[in-house]
């Protein structure tokens, strides 16, 4: 299968801040472009005004928003009448633009043969324009209903049908459904190509992000999702479903025998960074009662989270003052990550699973265990993405992630398309292998563990 990209239909991805409610240190952060501040605070047109990749995560291609703990935001648009902090590279073009802007919407507004324009369609796609067009996948704006959904997905619950999606040679394709899922309960099969939700068509390399914002939805409601067996077209099925509220875990234990465990982490978010450690430290004394042989640190699909969840992870393998990242911003290195404390499983032989979907927070802990030569990678190049944003929540319950630092690996190399993580051991997955529920990569992995490859 070429180029997977999995979201559960929760929209996991590559971003990864949690935002708690009470009890996390929240900043007010003025980054704004000056043709935001134009639109926010000086057309009349606009009535107020969040993001998406991927998913975590693109597009919001997965873990969009890879985010140490303290850097969550609350950001308080003009409330106190004040203007935001100007740019530091002034662009003499800004207030061109920005009246040309303006024109072109005075002769919209004035001249279009349709009177009845929707207006809060011209705000929301301007934003989204604006903001795409600094081609950077993880700077994104999410309307209120998209800042909503994700919120959901950081803390493993949102509401949908419940199942994970992927490319295949650029169509989408379901990955599996989720256990008791309604998509599960309909029929809904691994392999099966989506060919319309609702009465949208599916195109070949269709942003994945829109296909599942489109499936999801408040629980009760009914989704169509037109399913075929190949790119022809063969089969086709309606199925309607039921939407539904879906809870996910961020990790688990599975006994593969042998004395060995995998050990899953689907994200590295739950409702605060400390509930997410919380739960990392009762997982971690659940699997050292066990005292495994071997451990398979399975980390597909997974879009990040919180970056301070994967260091603390990642000292849990390797040995005191081992770097694992360096933190990097406009003037370069900032901060060198460092193993601080003695970890749990230090010497308990390892494997490290990842595919395309790995992203962020996952492909860092994933390269600082492969280049400590502490772990063999096995599976698919990963994602490719090392950038952290920050979270402007509107007042309007919308939002935009904004890149505003990258991560480089222990050798210092920066993690994007062009340059993943390539594992020591590839795996290719076909959709043969989807539909026939073979995980050539998890038996890649036990085998490697039993009998290691000199």
């Amino acid at each position: 299968m070429d180029y997977q990209q999995t979201y559960n239909t929760n929209l996991l991805s590559n971003n990864d801040a949690s935002k708690s409610q009470t009890g996390e240190k929240k900043w007010l952060f003025w980054i704004i472009n000056p043709m935001l501040f134009l639109i926010i605070g000086s057309i009349s047109f606009l009535a107020g005004f969040f993001i998406n990749k991927s998913q975590f995560l693109g597009t919001m291609n997965l873990g969009d928003v890879l985010l140490t703990k303290q850097d969550e935001v609350v950001c308080t648009f003009n409330r106190n009448n004040q203007a935001p902090a100007q740019p530091t590279n002034n662009n003499s073009n800004s207030t061109f633009v920005s009246t040309k802007f303006q024109n072109i919407f005075s002769i919209l507004n004035t001249k279009y043969v349709d009177k009845s324009i929707d207006q809060n369609k011209l705000d929301e796609g301007a934003i989204k324009g604006m903001v795409d067009a600094l081609n950077d996948p993880a700077t994104m704006y999410l309307t209120k209903d998209e800042t909503s959904d994700y919120n959901q997905s950081l803390g493993g619950g949102f509401e949908g049908v419940g199942m994970e999606l992927g490319y295949s040679d650029g169509w989408i394709i379901v990955k599996k459904p989720i256990p008791d899922s309604p998509a599960e309960k309909s029929g809904i099969l691994a392999g099966d190509y989506i060919a319309k939700v609702d009465d949208y068509i599916v195109k070949k390399n269709d942003n994945i992000t829109d296909v599942v914002y489109k499936i999801r939805g408040p629980k009760g409601t009914t989704v169509k999702i037109t399913v075929v067996k190949d790119t022809t077209g063969t089969s086709e099925n309606v199925i309607s479903i039921v939407r539904a509220p879906i809870e996910t875990k961020s990790m688990e234990i599975v006994d593969e025998g042998n004395d060995i465990y995998r050990l899953i982490i689907s994200r590295f978010t739950d409702n605060t960074y400390e509930e997410f450690i919380s739960n990392w430290k009762s997982i971690a004394t659940e699997l050292k009662s066990k005292n495994p042989k071997g451990i398979i640190l399975d980390l597909r699909g997974n879009p990040g989270g919180f970056l301070d969840a994967a260091h603390y992870i990642a000292e849990e393998f390797l040995p005191l003052n081992t770097v694992t990242l360096h933190e990097a911003g406009r003037d370069g290195i900032s901060k060198t990550y460092k193993v601080t404390r003695k970890g749990e499983f230090l010497d308990t032989p390892m494997v490290t699973l990842v595919n395309s979907t790995s992203a962020s927070a996952s492909e860092i802990l994933a390269g600082a265990l492969q280049q400590n030569s502490r772990s063999q990678l096995i599976g698919e190049n990963t994602f490719g993405k090392g950038t952290a944003q920050q979270i402007l929540d509107l007042p309007d319950g919308s939002s935009l992630h904004l890149t505003v630092k990258k991560w480089l690996l222990p050798d210092k190399k920066n993690i994007n398309h062009e340059t993943p993580i390539v594992p020591d051991l590839k795996v290719d997955i076909t959709v043969d292998d989807i539909r026939l529920g073979l995980d050539k990569v998890l038996e890649k992995s036990k085998q490697e563990l039993l009998n290691p490859s000199l």
